[in-house]
């Protein structure tokens, strides 16, 4: 059987973290898409009447990419990294069951991204070669490892490549960090922040020597897979710091934690105008962790004011959904850029339009075709890989 144990406070705050991106992503439409090409006059116009606070908060939506990947580590570490470092079940189980979940749905909006933008590729001069290459490479969720290839058919999906990778090594990871002593976990645990930043030093360096900015630079040490590790890493590591823990009693799920405190700080981020390079790499990749860390642990206790108000059954549902919204988004975006030349009138209302499709998508997604898939080849695997012999 699969382990059983649910935390409710993180599947909340999974489903805000990818909701969150999903609206950084609608904001950057809004502000470089639109207008830019034929057909994209007035494109998420209504969030032009938004306040400046709530459009800043969009704009640095990228401070939950970090929380996204902690918390991954921490969810798959807590379901399938077992006490005494072992790891549940066979890689090869594992891996089955995450791309199955994965794939399908992936594919699906694929081919939906490349009936719609194939020509539009070839008309902005990109060769057949690279064309088919990216699109490849993408339907294989390799593309995060080719900055160029990012940004052609389904850019929010570099998210899901570099969590395909994730997913490649975390047998292999739960094997290494399991034969580490507590202390050296706890030690490692620490210096993670250093390790996460040593990218972006090179970056700051190239900078500071009058690199001009290119966006497959830009796009290379934002979404490179092995630069994700160590916030991966990270999310595992608190599982074992959380079970090494002697179990509080009772916490008074009305007063204010660590976890709370240091979430607000995290997300003060999100109101801090004009932010560049190297600024927000330094935030994302070393600031931001210490802060996620001492957050995640008061969820996953269920301990503070936020992990009270997020653990409702709406919000624990929405995040078990929320993978689908990573994966559909881009089919969203590219029906509200079609939308445009067909009904003009539409862009007054995008936004609320893009949230409710988005929604409607993915639950739909998530019922008819990922679980389905899912549950199809968790019985096949039941009857043919048992979990007490290689699960």
């Amino acid at each position: 059987m699969e382990p059983k144990k649910q935390l409710p406070a993180l599947t909340g705050i999974r489903f805000i973290a990818i909701f969150h991106i999903f609206l950084h992503h609608l904001w950057a439409l809004h502000t470089y898409v639109r207008d830019t090409k034929p057909g994209t006059e007035g494109l998420l116009k209504d969030m032009a009447d938004l306040p400046d606070s709530l459009m800043l908060f969009f704009a640095n939506g990228w401070v939950s990419t970090s929380l996204f990947f902690m918390l991954s580590g921490f969810m798959l570490g807590h379901l399938y990294w077992q006490r005494d470092g072992s790891f549940l079940g066979t890689p090869q189980r594992f891996l089955i069951l995450r791309f199955s979940r994965l794939y399908p749905a992936h594919l699906v909006v694929l081919s939906l991204l490349i009936v719609n933008a194939f020509n539009v590729h070839i008309e902005d001069g990109f060769s057949i070669e690279f064309i088919v290459a990216s699109a490849i490479g993408t339907a294989l969720l390799v593309q995060a490892w080719f900055s160029s290839w990012v940004p052609m058919w389904n850019w929010p999906a570099w998210t899901i490549s570099v969590l395909v990778f994730l997913y490649l090594v975390m047998p292999i990871l739960a094997k290494w960090l399991g034969r580490l002593s507590s202390s050296h976990q706890k030690f490692l645990l620490l210096t993670l922040p250093l390790i996460s930043l040593l990218p972006t030093a090179v970056y700051a360096w190239l900078l500071w020597r009058g690199m001009p900015w290119n966006m497959n630079t830009e796009i290379f040490f934002n979404n490179f897979p092995l630069f994700w590790l160590p916030y991966f890493v990270a999310g595992m590591l608190l599982t074992r710091l959380i079970n090494s823990e002697e179990p509080e009693k009772t916490y008074n799920v009305y007063s204010v934690s660590i976890g709370d405190l240091a979430f607000v700080a995290a997300l003060s981020f999100t109101f801090i105008p004009d932010l560049l390079q190297p600024l927000t790499s330094v935030i994302r990749f070393g600031v931001l962790m210490p802060l996620y860390m001492l957050f995640i642990i008061d969820l996953a206790k269920g301990k503070g004011i936020i992990a009270r108000l997020i653990s409702g059954r709406v919000l624990n549902y929405l995040g078990e959904i929320s993978f689908s919204i990573f994966i559909w988004q881009a089919a969203v975006i590219a029906a509200l850029v079609n939308s445009v030349s067909v009904y003009p009138a539409i862009v007054d209302y995008h936004l609320p339009v893009a949230i409710i499709s988005i929604l409607l998508v993915s639950i739909a997604s998530f019922h008819w075709l990922e679980r389905p898939i899912y549950n199809y080849v968790k019985r096949k695997l039941n009857r043919n890989l048992p979990l007490n012999n290689s699960a």
